[in-house]
C-alpha cells in the first residue's frame, strides 16, 4: 500500500445500500457506497505533522462522510472532510473495504510535488479552525449516480461528498480530468469514467489486522 493509493467502502447500513442499489443501475461490475484516500504519515512534511497531529509512520485516511464514528486528527468526531487513523475507521467501519492501489503508469506513487499539492488541498478544506461540511445538495449526489442525465451541475467546493473530495485531489495531480461532481465511488472500482481507466491495481480486501 502507498500513500495516494484508494480505500473503497460498501457499507452495510440503510444509506450506504441505497446507494450502492443506485450504482448498479448505471454501472456494470463491484459497486461501492463510499471512497476516501490513504497516506502515511511518513511521507508528508514534519510541519504538517506536526499542524495535523499525525504520529510518524502511521497510515491515516482523509475522506469526507456524513456520519463519522472515528475521532479526527485533532479528537473530534465530524461530518465533511477529515482525517482519521486507517485502521481505526476499518475496525469501526460497518462494512467492508477494499484497495486499490495507484499505477497510472509512470505515476506508480506520489511525486514530491504531488505531496506538496496534498498537503495545500488539505490545508484548503480542512483544519483545527475549518471542516468542510459533507454535501449540502442532494441533487448534485443523485446527478453524479445518474449517468444517463445530460444536466451539467455547477461545481460548488463549499460541501464535499467522498467523490468529489478524491476527484479533488487527483485532478490537481493532473491524474484525472472532468468535473468533480461526476464521480461516485463506484467510478474508481470500474473505471468507467475514469479517464486512465487502466491506471489502477486489482482491488484487494482491507482490514486493519493487516496494518
Amino acid at each position: 500500500m502507498k500513500s495516494g493509493d484508494l480505500a473503497l467502502f460498501k457499507g452495510l447500513g440503510f444509506v450506504s445500500r441505497v446507494i450502492c442499489m443506485a450504482s448498479s443501475w448505471f454501472a456494470k461490475g463491484q459497486v461501492f457506497s463510499h471512497i476516501g484516500m490513504v497516506f502515511n504519515s511518513e511521507d508528508v512534511s514534519r510541519e504538517f505533522r506536526k499542524d495535523y497531529n499525525l504520529v510518524r509512520g502511521t497510515w491515516y485516511l482523509t475522506e469526507s462522510t456524513s456520519i463519522s464514528k472515528c475521532y479526527d486528527v485533532f479528537g473530534r468526531k465530524v461530518s465533511g472532510v477529515q482525517i482519521v487513523k486507517l485502521k481505526d475507521k476499518l475496525e469501526m467501519y460497518n462494512g467492508l473495504v477494499w484497495h486499490r492501489g495507484i499505477d497510472h503508469g509512470c505515476y506508480k506513487s506520489m511525486s514530491k510535488a504531488n505531496f506538496v499539492q496534498f498537503e495545500k488541498n488539505i490545508r484548503k478544506f480542512y483544519n483545527y479552525n475549518k471542516t468542510t461540511p459533507y454535501e449540502k445538495k442532494r441533487s448534485h449526489l443523485i446527478m453524479s449516480v445518474m449517468d444517463w442525465t445530460n444536466i451539467e451541475l455547477a461545481e460548488d467546493l463549499t460541501s464535499l461528498f467522498c467523490s468529489e473530495w478524491v476527484a479533488y485531489h487527483h485532478t490537481s495531480f493532473g491524474w484525472l480530468k472532468g468535473r468533480l461532481n461526476e464521480f461516485v465511488p463506484t467510478d474508481w472500482g470500474n473505471g468507467i469514467k475514469m479517464q486512465m481507466g487502466r491506471g489502477f491495481t486489482k482491488i484487494q480486501k482491507m482490514g486493519a489486522a493487516l496494518l
